[in-house]
């Protein structure tokens, strides 16, 4: 366990915002985990812990976009363990603080090919830019 009040951050056109679980998200992937529990693994989506989120959306190359109808909306996609990972987040500030918060409403593996072939342009466009 730690008690230390701090949160790992993700960096957007925004600017780099710390990771924030809100509860009444927290118990709809809550739900949504038990309910993939009994399923073989490749049938499970909602299949990570809270800091494995956390490390999907920091670690790694992470294709991060706004959506383009919403104002304060984004998503996120990511490769971890081999799977693709979705992820939906908000930016917001609190009232009482000047951060930048990235509210994470859900993360799900997908097999979605459009989700896939977007990552997979963003990763070969960064090994272009970076000569690998």
């Amino acid at each position: 366990m730690n008690h230390h009040p701090k949160n790992k951050a993700i960096y957007t056109d925004q600017g780099r915002a710390e990771i924030f679980f809100q509860t009444v998200n927290l118990d709809h992937y809550l739900e949504k985990y038990l309910l993939d529990l009994n399923k073989p693994d490749d049938k499970r989506f909602h299949r990570l812990s809270f800091s494995e989120i956390t490390k999907v959306l920091n670690q790694g190359n992470v294709l991060i976009e706004k959506y383009a109808d919403a104002k304060k909306k984004y998503y996120a996609i990511s490769r971890y363990e081999g799977r693709y990972y979705y992820a939906v987040f908000y930016l917001g500030k609190r009232e009482d603080c000047d951060k930048l918060f990235a509210i994470i409403v859900t993360c799900y593996a997908t097999n979605n090919k459009d989700i896939h072939q977007r990552w997979e342009r963003h990763d070969k466009n960064l090994k272009g830019k970076f000569g690998q």
